[in-house]
């Protein structure tokens, strides 16, 4: 390609991707500012459905390594929003085992137990993360320099 073509591509691109960015950040605008929220969440969703779709069709170095760094990212941040949820269940009912009736101990248990789990898992997929964005860092500056 010559530069000029090349320079065309990339501003086609980057102005593709700005706007798909801006769907997506205007859903969430719409979702949770405005009464319009089954517009805020379509437009989210198209806007994740095109992202993903453009991910899957484009062709570069390491696609398989960003792809297992992108899925960890999710699991931590997934696995953050449950254990959070979990401890805050074991605070409640350990609320009402001591208001109400003492069964609810169990269940206080039980929820320590889950949040417990999902910050085990929050630490073992994080440390996979850091090692994947070490090896992908490591991979990009060797192929950088040759």
């Amino acid at each position: 390609m010559n530069p000029v073509s090349n320079l065309i591509h990339n501003a086609i691109s980057s102005l593709f991707l700005i706007i798909i960015t801006s769907m997506v950040i205007g859903g969430l605008v719409f979702a949770f500012f405005t009464q319009f929220v089954f517009l805020g969440m379509l437009s989210i969703a198209v806007g994740f459905s095109v992202m993903v779709m453009c991910y899957s069709l484009a062709n570069f170095e390491n696609k398989e390594l960003i792809t297992k760094t992108i899925v960890l990212g999710f699991k931590v941040f997934l696995g953050c929003i449950f254990a959070m949820v979990a401890l805050y269940a074991a605070n409640f009912t350990y609320e009402l085992a001591l208001s109400i009736s003492s069964s609810y101990g169990f269940l206080t248990f039980f929820s320590l137990f889950l949040g417990l789990t999902f910050s085990v898992n929050v630490y073992i997929n994080t440390q996979n993360l850091v090692l994947n964005i070490n090896i992908l860092n490591k991979k990009i500056m060797t192929s950088s320099r040759s």
